[in-house]
């Protein structure tokens, strides 16, 4: 109220700020398959992995966006993800944000690296995948004075853009974060929203749900807590009879709280110490995902915190999601779809917490002991305002007051005896007498909670055809890394053969596949069954995808009747009828495209496409004012749209403004900046309605970006054959064949086109076949991939890539060793410096139960590979502690850092466990009880240059050894409290641990201690015969490269833990029979070899 209109003001600059910088990208291209990433699918490919990171720090310059107003002070960092660096409250210099003083990346990030505090913006999964890329960014002011500064990208899984506009209005201390999500593609998509905030913690920081949250959810809603006092186990940590997890200090482990259902519209946190905190609005129907994320208060928490900062204090996650409520809890977005909508974040203080929010402000209502304390915010100065506290009909507080950002009211009012809470009713109220907000304390819970997520039956477990066609979706849509939706859908095509819904998703995932026939025939099934009766369908996605599979198989005259069908359909109508306008401009009928596309506008005025193809067709016909007007109307609809800049330089060259075009030319550079696959994007857009010259155009200024990427080239000699030129596309092929192959790793469905035009001009052309293996195999084209490397490597027998690829498939798919390990070497003559190839090939050496001695010599013969990476370090560190070296072990831990995985927690300080772990039980048994204790006790202490601590059964054979020492060195009361660690309920030892039981008996309870070993080994030797099933959520190994047999993997890990049972058992054959098995087919496993040498 009464704010300057030119009070927001925003300023780019260049910011230094200290950084632990990644590696370049890895070379090679990542299959990953199976890989689990917060529960959803981790494949990564097209987008380079880097899983290496600096230790050194550097100065580094980033672009940094300053947006301010007279009341916070926002830092944007576009380079990073597109991410909010810093959130400032002026008032009271609040970092309502986290502030880094570093850029500090943990291997956290679907690609890699992945940076803590600040606004994270994570879509279209959970981290954002591109969260350590740049972003485009453009400045929008607004004619009330308010700035926008909008960051977003074209994605690279599925190449739907996102953006988010960061804006200030004058006079409000709150910041508005608008969301614009687009499906640029013909296909249906999934999607989750979450905005990522980091904030300060200390033990005083306690995070807020709303009022009627009562119980709390873990990843896939399973398990169930009570909020906030949670009661029995959660996530691995029993929390007993009561304890508050609002409290982040309260929870020792890591773990995810998500709030139940709740119709108010906030959360946030509140810094008891500070008298601080941050709110989060927005609408509840859209936005239901309240969740908080704390490393926790141990031990492992603190290295994780470590990792990621310097010396900016500990920090937690307040994550709010929109379209989703959970993690992974995917919506859909169908083509050519916009989403929007805003998310807000303002900072408060001094009034102890929150009880209810929204874009006025925040009030608070606690009630103690007769007392009730009242606190009241506001985001915007109001003057002569009201707060009002009532029960009932009596009025126990009215007070005017005068209120805004910096200036809250608190009171503590006695309440009449007999009053409750639920009766009391805090209203904040205008000078005219609007409530603005108001909160009324909810009534007791009633204890109800939901029941923990169940995951589908298997489809033969599943009864009706119904749950089949869902458990399907609900794999598809959730992205399920191991669980395939096709397997549900077939069998209940087995059992109903023409099950339309069931043919629709199967002629769908064959579609995203480049399977276009075999597409086509599931639609023609859908469509048969479908207009058996009914000849005009409730739905029209049948005949929507029966015209892409024509379409994607040029024969477009098919295709016609199967769009124009879909278009009786609302929902169906856009796309359908911007594919007919295609197939217009396509047989040079501008006047008809115009028509359709101006139905498909009707329906859907934010499809980037249409508009972009109208503006085309407008300025084809002549009509350039009419095609301007559209594309001026499509820039500042969308800040960061490429395609209406673009057609902007061809209307004004249209015109014979030159200079104009030379501006429009300057404002596209800027937008697109150096990003090809931007570029690729709208020329595969024009290409799709045959507007060849266009894409060429197009492309021949992403040719001007050095180094040349192959697929522009590529591209480019196939629109030139497809505008008669031949000779241009001959050139063009040959200059795509001799590019940098560095990163090239195509994967659009037109690029699949684009290569095979390729290979039919030039057969040879060992580059084009080993991009389109690439593609095949991310499609699970496996056979046709594994022919294409084969021509690769045949016609360039130098270029690696190909020869680790047919390694690869050799290995995941014919569980052929010895053909993998023979591609591998031909890898590394042609690559010899490549650390992965050497990574991956001693990796195949392990799984052919290669001698460790042969592993070792060939490692130490090229230290100066092992060291780029701190796998390869590792497992040279596991191989020093087989052969009887771990002194050498300790030497690599005491001098090197390492940056561990999330999720692979335990590789390096397992390794240094064991390593002292060794020492000391060598010294236990030569009588030097003393040495053993110090090294016994080192093993469970970790450097903060391990870059992890281990979760306690890595641990529980070394705390067991130091108990051991203890007593030889008659500590008996110290003794007994490592036993006693061990055998405690919380950590579970019994299921997995020989120890266990070993400590039981220590305790003197030899009864109970054979009787957990006998039980362990049973169990053991049970689970060794039942087949492996995956967890639904499970953690799984953050990267994945081969696709190991998990039944053979489970069965080995079950026989050793039979095989240590018996050894503490005294059970020399059964052991020796165990651990031998071990052996024979892993000689590397140091416990089987530790047992089996002493027996």
């Amino acid at each position: 109220m009464g704010a300057s209109r030119n009070s927001v003001t925003v300023r780019v600059e260049r910011m230094t700020i200290p950084t632990y910088p990644a590696f370049p990208p890895d070379p090679n291209p990542m299959f990953f398959e199976n890989r689990n990433i917060q529960g959803a699918k981790g494949n990564i490919y097209p987008h380079p992995y880097i899983d290496r990171l600096s230790s050194e720090k550097v100065e580094r310059d980033y672009t940094a966006v300053v947006l301010e107003n007279e009341y916070l002070q926002m830092i944007l960092l576009p380079e990073l993800g597109g991410r909010i660096f810093a959130g400032l409250d002026k008032t009271n210099r609040y970092d309502f944000f986290y502030r880094h003083r570093v850029i500090k990346p943990a291997l956290i990030g679907l690609f890699g690296p992945w940076i803590s505090g600040g606004v994270e913006f994570n879509w279209p999964q959970h981290h954002r995948p591109t969260t350590f890329d740049p972003t485009h960014f453009a400045i929008e002011e607004h004619p009330d004075g308010a700035i926008t500064v909008w960051m977003g990208e074209h994605e690279p899984l599925q190449r739907t853009k996102g953006m988010v506009g960061i804006c200030l209005h004058p006079g409000k201390a709150f910041v508005e974060t608008k969301a614009r999500l687009y499906n640029r593609t013909p296909f249906p998509q999934t999607f989750m929203w979450w905005a990522n905030a980091g904030v300060h913690i200390n033990e005083q920081y306690q995070v807020i749900f709303p009022p009627d949250v009562h119980y709390a959810v873990y990843h896939v809603k399973n398990p169930v807590t009570s909020y906030p006092i949670a009661r029995g186990e959660f996530n691995g940590w029993d929390y007993g009879e009561g304890t508050d997890i609002s409290y982040w200090a309260n929870s020792p482990v890591a773990t995810s709280f998500f709030a139940g259902p709740s119709r108010y519209p906030f959360f946030g946190g509140y810094d008891h110490a500070r008298r601080a905190g941050v709110v989060h609005v927005a609408d509840p129907g859209i936005s239901p995902g309240k969740k908080f994320f704390t490393w926790g208060n141990g031990d492992f928490g603190h290295q994780w915190q470590r990792n990621l900062m310097d010396d900016t204090g500990e920090y937690l996650e307040l994550m709010a999601g929109v379209y989703t409520d959970n993690q992974p809890d995917f919506s859909w977005i169908m083509p050519y779809e916009t989403k929007t909508f805003s998310q807000f974040w303002f900072p408060v203080q001094e009034i102890g917490g929150v009880k209810n929010a929204n874009l006025h402000g925040a009030l608070n209502l606690e009630v103690l002991e007769g007392e009730a304390s009242v606190g009241v915010y506001a985001v915007e100065a109001l003057e002569d305002a009201r707060v009002r506290l009532t029960a009932g009909a009596q009025t126990l507080l009215d007070e005017s007051v005068s209120l805004g950002p910096g200036r809250p009211f608190t009171a503590r009012v006695a309440l009449p005896a007999g009053i409750t809470e639920q009766e009391l009713c805090l209203c904040l109220l205008s000078p005219t007498g609007e409530v603005l907000i108001q909160y009324r304390p909810e009534p007791p819970w009633d204890g109800t909670m939901a029941e923990p997520y169940k995951p589908p039956l298997s489809p033969q477990e599943t009864v009706e055809i119904e749950q089949l066609y869902l458990s399907g979706l609900h794999i598809e849509q959730y992205r399920h890394p191991t669980l395939s939706a096709e397997a549900y859908w077939e069998e209940a095509l087995r059992r109903d053969p023409g099950e339309s819904r069931c043919h629709i998703a199967l002629g769908r995932s064959f579609l995203r596949r480049g399977l276009f026939a075999e597409a086509e025939a599931h639609f023609h099934k859908a469509v048969e069954r479908l207009t058996s009766w009914n000849y005009n369908p409730y739905d029209g996605e049948a005949h929507y995808g029966l015209g892409l599979a024509l379409f994607y198989q040029q024969r477009y005259d098919e295709a016609r009747p199967a769009f124009a069908k879909a278009t009786w359909n609302a929902g169906w109508k856009a796309p359908a009828s911007l594919a007919l306008a295609q197939l217009d401009l396509r047989e040079g009928n501008p006047a008809a495209a115009l028509e359709r596309l101006r139905q498909a506008f009707s329906v859907n005025m934010e499809c980037l496409k249409t508009r972009h193809l109208m503006t085309a067709t407008l300025r084809r016909q002549g009509d350039l004012a009419a095609a301007e007007k559209l594309a001026a109307e499509t820039a500042a609809l969308d800040r960061l749209d490429a395609g209406s800049r673009f057609e902007r330089i061809l209307i004004a060259r249209a015109q014979g403004n030159t200079a104009l075009a030379e501006q429009y030319l300057k404002e596209f550079r800027q937008i697109t900046g150096d990003d090809i696959q931007l570029y690729l994007d709208l020329a595969f857009d024009y290409a799709s309605a045959g507007l060849y010259a266009e894409a060429t155009s197009l492309l021949e200024l992403a040719a001007e970006i050095s180094p040349l990427y192959p697929m522009v080239a590529y591209t480019l000699g196939w629109l030139a054959e497809k505008q008669g030129k031949t000779e241009q596309a001959s050139r063009w092929y040959a200059q795509a064949s001799g590019a940098s192959p560095k990163y090239c790793f195509p994967w659009r469905l037109e690029e699949m086109t684009v290569l095979e035009a390729a290979l039919k001009a030039n057969p040879q052309d060992a580059r084009a076949h080993s991009y389109l293996g690439n593609l095949l195999y991310d499609k699970r084209r496996h056979a046709e991939a594994v022919t294409h490397w084969k021509e690769a490597a045949r016609g360039e027998p130098n270029f690696s890539i190909p020869w680790r690829n047919l390694g690869l498939a050799a290995y995941n798919l014919e569980k052929d060793l010895d053909t993998a390990l023979e591609h591998y070497q031909k890898a590394l003559q042609a690559a010899p410096q490549d650390p992965r190839l050497l990574m991956e090939y001693d990796g195949l050496l392990r799984r052919k139960a290669v001698d460790p001695a042969e592993r070792l010599a060939l490692l130490e013969s090229r230290r100066e590979v092992v060291d780029q990476r701190d796998d390869l370090v590792v497992t040279l560190m596991s191989l020093y502690n087989r052969l009887g070296q771990p002194e050498k072990t300790l030497e690599i831990a005491t001098r090197r850092t390492f940056h561990a995985w999330e999720g692979g927690e335990g590789s390096v300080s397992g390794q240094y466990t064991d390593a002292h772990w060794l020492i000391g039980r060598r010294a236990l048994e030569g009588g030097d009880a003393l040495t053993a204790l110090h090294h016994l006790e080192e093993a469970t202490r970790f450097p903060a240059n391990l870059g992890e601590h281990p979760w306690d059964g890595i641990i529980a054979h070394a705390v067991y050894y130091r108990g051991l020492a203890l007593l030889a060195l008659n500590r008996r009361d110290d003794a007994r409290a490592a036993f006693e660690w061990i055998i405690d309920p919380k950590r579970h030892l019994e299921h997995f641990s020989p120890c266990f039981g070993l400590a039981l008996i220590q305790l003197g309870r030899p009864d109970e201690g054979r009787a957990a070993l006998k039980e362990l080994k049973r169990r053991a030797e049970k689970a060794a015969e039942e087949p492996f099933r995956w967890n639904y959520f499970y953690s799984g190994h953050p990267s994945p490269v081969f696709d190991d047999d998990q039944q053979k993997i489970h069965r080995l890990n079950q026989t050793l833990i039979a095989g240590l049972a018996a050894a503490a058992l005294k059970d020399r054959p059964g052991a020796k029979s165990a651990l031998g098995l071990v052996l024979a087919l892993d000689p590397a496993n140091l416990y089987a070899w530790e047992e089996y040498r002493r027996l």
